[in-house]
């Protein structure tokens, strides 16, 4: 198969004839698909990755405070969790219907690699993006630390964030 990958210059703000206005907002996920993980084990660590974006970096608030002035945040069981996301690209990430993009590296050391880009980009790990590990329960074999390093996702952020770290991957297929 083919691959697609996504050129920095095909990244572009919204117009204003455009439904959204503001930046692009997007979420990025890389895969190794050296694993060759089932379809079912893919799309979990998928959203492993995608989750963790929003709850590795939240922080509860139990006092009852005005909600409505608090930045965006999640409603949890009657507390709001902030998100390490800045509010004004989380809410233009909703708008924007919350787009997530698959792509793919083959191997660890292209994971590696990919998160050596990002932090010289002056992005940080448990922040602006998560290395997801799977404990090797159902079909992975395990690595000498008893898991495998499946993917790396990233926060939602405008696409001139993330187009240099990675623009250059293929779509996961």
């Amino acid at each position: 198969m083919g691959a697609t990958t996504i050129a920095p210059d095909q990244v572009r703000e919204a117009s204003e004839g455009d439904e959204v206005m503001g930046p692009v907002v997007r979420q990025y996920i890389v895969v190794d698909r050296s694993l060759g993980m089932s379809a079912g084990k893919l799309a979990a660590q998928v959203a492993h990755a995608s989750v963790a974006a929003l709850l590795a970096g939240t922080q509860r608030y139990v006092e009852q405070g005005d909600a409505g002035a608090a930045p965006i945040g999640l409603e949890w069981g009657g507390s709001l969790a902030r998100t390490s996301v800045e509010a004004d690209v989380l809410a233009a990430w909703v708008r924007q219907g919350e787009p997530k993009i698959v792509l793919a590296v083959d191997g660890e050391r292209a994971l590696a690699s990919l998160v050596n880009r990002a932090e010289s980009r002056g992005l940080m790990e448990g922040m602006d993006f998560f290395c997801i590990r799977d404990a090797c329960r159902t079909e992975l074999t395990p690595d000498e630390t008893g898991s495998r390093w499946t993917c790396v996702g990233f926060a939602p952020m405008d696409m001139e964030t993330i187009a240099p770290v990675t623009g250059q991957l293929p779509l996961y297929r």
